[in-house]
């Protein structure tokens, strides 16, 4: 599964956008490893994705849905937005 989403990022963004991915962090496995972990344990996993600046959703799709077929809470909203979908989450 890396193999493919490594491949469908640096398809997605560049080489150069991949290079700057490994600076931050790890790179998609060690976030699924993480979330899956988390998930796993019991807990629910929130994700929330980013915004630009005129709020609108600017982050990986794939990525999100990969989180989202796991197990985790995947959401894009504004600050006004989060309390109600946070409260319907738990409910």
């Amino acid at each position: 599964m890396e193999n493919v989403l490594d491949y469908l990022y640096s398809r997605e963004y560049g080489e150069e956008q991949e290079i700057r991915k490994d600076r931050q962090g790890g790179g998609y496995q060690r976030l699924y490893s993480t979330a899956k972990g988390i998930i796993e344990s019991g807990a629910k996993l929130v994700v929330l994705t980013a915004l630009d600046m005129d709020a609108n959703p600017n982050y990986d799709r794939n990525a999100a849905a990969v989180l989202a077929d796991m197990g985790a809470f995947v959401g894009a909203m504004t600050p006004e937005e989060l309390a109600g979908w946070i409260g319907k989450m738990i409910a």
